[in-house]
């Protein structure tokens, strides 16, 4: 049953004429009674009666025609509805950022937002602090329009897009209290790791095996199930964690970091490739051209 056979129905059942009813529909009588006919099949009952000089509602298509009529309009009046919705949500945006950013990179996210809205001032955001995977995992149910977020988590999902912005070099973040200040990587490289669970921060599994193949260790690790636990162990002095330089607690008197030369994560914006928002796909246009400067 498709929604063309139930309106040829309904156009039938009002005028009673296919003369009438196919030049209403401006398709041919022979196409009109083709599809009348083949609901009569799918719904395996006669919905009109027909003669030389006259169709008319059976007693079947009587009971069936106020059913049919109230579902259109209903149907109708959802589709505007959903319309009138998009229109009024098309322009909000709702934005994903990566939790723990530190107020500086804040504020060059925020003049770059600031910026877009200027050259497009229909355009508002609502933002979402998110771990890595939540980020992710919303863009691919469509509960976010755009993220700002760690490439890392992304490699393994073609179908977001992503857009650069700036690279932060990673570091060995430790306990200040416990380990002191100005630590070096040989003191800190054997230390047992913290680590959350790939499903929250694919990211750090990442850095885990190059910073084993780069400095030739295999130490022990706590395996934790959020990123806030694993700043808690590192604050608590059970070890130390990755972290990097767009992070809070890169500037946090409570911890060292130790900076790992040529060792970088790279930031930037993501989407949904197919998203049909074009205002997504002009901010990412956006943000390219302001990059290649």
């Amino acid at each position: 049953m498709t929604d063309l056979q139930f309106r040829c129905f309904l156009t039938l059942a009002e005028d009673l004429s296919f003369t009438k009813a196919s030049k209403k529909m401006g398709i041919s009588q022979s196409t009109l009674s083709n599809h009348v006919s083949t609901l009569e099949k799918n719904l395996g009952v006669t919905l009109f009666i027909r003669s030389n000089k006259s169709v008319s509602l059976s007693p079947e298509g009587q009971i069936l025609y106020p059913v049919f009529k109230k579902a259109c309009v209903d149907m109708e009046k959802a589709v505007l509805a959903a319309h009138r919705l998009h229109e009024s949500h098309a322009n909000i945006l709702r934005f994903g950022l990566i939790k723990d950013l530190k107020p500086e990179i804040l504020e060059e996210i925020k003049g770059l937002l600031d910026d877009f809205c200027e050259q497009n001032p229909q355009i508002s955001f609502q933002f979402y602090s998110l771990a890595e995977k939540e980020i992710v995992t919303m863009l691919r149910n469509h509960e976010l329009d755009l993220a700002y977020t760690i490439d890392g988590s992304l490699k393994m999902h073609p179908e977001i897009m992503y857009a650069y912005f700036k690279s932060n070099t990673i570091g060995i973040l430790y306990s200040a209290d416990k380990f002191g200040s100005d630590r070096t990587i040989d003191y800190l490289k054997n230390k047992t790791l913290i680590i959350p669970e790939r499903e929250v921060n694919p990211s750090d599994d990442y850095y885990v095996q190059e910073f084993k193949e780069r400095y030739g260790v295999n130490p022990k690790s706590i395996t934790v199930n959020s990123t806030d636990a694993k700043y808690f162990y590192v604050f608590a002095g059970q070890g130390i964690g990755f972290s990097d330089t767009s992070t809070r607690r890169s500037n946090d008197e409570n911890y060292g970091m130790c900076l790992l030369e040529d060792f970088l994560s790279g930031y930037g914006f993501a989407a949904l490739r197919n998203i049909p928002n074009p205002i997504v796909h002009s901010f990412f246009e956006y943000v390219e051209s302001k990059v290649q400067k």
